[in-house]
């Protein structure tokens, strides 16, 4: 199954108790990524599940600036970039920004897939209501 738009990946390291983006993002990690051996990896995050409000308290917020909004029928594609690495939001509803306008952007940091360097996946998150997988 493929996801559309494709799942945003942020390069990041993790240590035994936390990850991090850059000396500036960085957060508590999960009990299921603490059974992962510190070092480099791929985070992926759904852009379904990156928001414009927080929805969670371990929701990491991240500055970013507008690229673009893309209107698909009744849904935008919100192209955005923070001073590390771009993301895309998938948002229900028809929504207007400007090119360039910062926003702050939302990234559940429970909802982090895992891959390795060599792209396996290593970690998924516990689904909505369900078991962990991983």
């Amino acid at each position: 199954m493929f996801s559309e738009p494709p799942i945003n990946i942020v390069p990041g390291q993790l240590t035994d108790s936390e990850i991090t983006f850059d000396q500036s993002l960085h957060f508590p990690c999960d009990e299921k990524l603490k059974r992962l051996e510190p070092g480099d990896y791929d985070f992926g995050v759904r852009a379904s599940h990156l928001t414009l409000q927080p929805q969670q308290a371990d929701d990491l917020a991240l500055d970013v600036h507008v690229d673009v909004a893309e209107i698909s029928g009744s849904e935008t594609f919100l192209h955005v970039h923070h001073e590390r690495f771009p993301l895309v939001l998938h948002l229900a509803g028809i929504h207007q920004f400007s090119v360039n306008q910062p926003l702050k952007v939302y990234f559940p940091t429970h909802q982090l897939y895992a891959f390795d360097k060599q792209g396996h996946t290593v970690h998924i998150p516990a689904r909505q209501g369900g078991a962990a997988h991983g």
